[in-house]
């Protein structure tokens, strides 16, 4: 795996995708998510989550939009890299929730910058380049997808790999948050991932002529970030 000037770029190994996958998914990988509810705070300042039952219907509702406003670029992006800058710009667009549109950016931006520092990878590296030369958005779905395709991570899994990062900020957060225990959030999860299973098996994902916002509950919640007394979350 080692080579005289450093790590390859492209891995030989048939299997060494499930190893950046193992990496991606542990939760000590600092992916940018720690700092973000997903707009769990704000729902649940606002009394919309405050119960186990409450945190499982955001939880499961907060999927579903990401496979219709989401996951369509993350696989776009993953199966035609080429039209990332395309892809960075039409999302920019259609996250017209500011707070959602921040926190998109900040942590695409993390999740790259994280990823080049940890593979080693000069493809990364010319994308992080391009990024701060060109002054792109660099939101999350289009950079993660693009990421899955260096990392030779295919496309079903990088799909399950996404939703699994969304399930996990949002349960973190409760727990920071004390809307639940660890140990009740644990449960929730193990609900949360079989409905993220059926979406990434069973359900076909959205074109980008498809992408629709389809919470509007949570995303008119998520505006009201920046108006909370008092927070924990950027968004």
């Amino acid at each position: 795996f080692q080579a005289e000037d450093g790590i390859r770029d492209q891995p030989r190994s048939r299997g060494l995708g499930d190893v950046y996958k193992r990496q991606l998914i542990d939760s000590a990988f600092p992916a940018g998510s720690f700092a973000h509810s997903s707009g769990l705070e704000a729902a649940w300042q606002n009394g919309r989550v405050e119960n186990e039952e409450d945190l499982l219907a955001f939880t499961r509702t907060s999927l579903e939009q990401a496979s219709n406003g989401q996951l369509p670029f993350v696989i776009s992006a993953r199966n035609d890299p080429d039209s990332f800058y395309e892809l960075d710009s039409l999302c920019n667009a259609f996250l017209s929730n500011h707070v959602a549109n921040r926190a998109s950016r900040r942590q695409g931006a993390t999740l790259l910058a994280t990823c080049e520092t940890v593979f080693q990878n000069s493809k990364l590296t010319q994308l992080r380049t391009n990024v701060i030369e060109n002054g792109l958005s660099c939101h999350l779905p289009p950079v993660f997808g693009l990421i899955s395709n260096i990392l030779n991570i295919k496309d079903q899994t990088a799909s399950g790999i996404y939703l699994y990062f969304i399930i996990r900020g949002i349960l973190s957060s409760a727990v920071r948050l004390g809307v639940i225990g660890p140990l009740r959030a644990q449960v929730i999860q193990r609900k949360a991932a079989s409905f993220a299973e059926d979406i990434v098996t069973d359900l076909p994902i959205p074109s980008l002529d498809d992408i629709a916002q389809t919470a509007p509950v949570i995303e008119a919640l998520q505006t009201n970030q920046d108006r909370l007394y008092s927070r924990l979350f950027q968004s």
